[in-house]
């Protein structure tokens, strides 16, 4: 009603108005979105499959976010693939966090559920939440 009676050449009552506008596009646009794409609106889960690197069982989360594909040293030495690191890769990652590169593993056997076997490099990071973290790298490749 405020609006209704307010002067149209007021600074305050245009500004009041366009607010007014842009709440029923931003609404009509939330109404459309939850008709034909409701999914957008549910609980993500995270992508984990199951893989084993040199034959020894991992859980390798799926990262397209991620530039490299990442292996955690303590997982690195639990699948015996340590005395492949290349120091020369050492570093910083730098992302979401930071960490240090030990290194990298430039070819390793992982074989994933379906049984098919795929040769990937993985960064070797001294500290990572992740055992192994599957990124753009190697989804791209395979």
């Amino acid at each position: 009603m405020r609006l209704k009676n307010a002067d149209p050449n007021d600074i305050e009552a245009q500004k009041m108005i366009e607010e007014e506008i842009q709440k029923g596009m931003i609404e009509e646009n939330y109404q459309k979105a939850m008709e034909e794409s409701p999914e957008l609106f549910g609980h993500i889960t995270m992508l984990y499959i199951d893989v084993k690197v040199n034959g020894n069982p991992v859980q390798a989360f799926v990262d397209s976010g991620a530039q490299s594909t990442i292996i955690s040293k303590d997982c690195a030495e639990r699948c015996s693939i340590m005395h492949l690191l290349d120091k020369r890769f050492a570093g910083m990652a730098i992302g979401v966090g930071q960490s240090r590169i030990l290194g990298r593993v430039h070819l390793a056997d992982m074989m994933l559920e379906t049984g098919e076997t795929i040769q990937c490099s993985f960064t070797v990071l001294e500290d990572n939440k992740v055992d192994l973290l599957f990124g753009l790298d190697n989804l791209k490749r395979h």
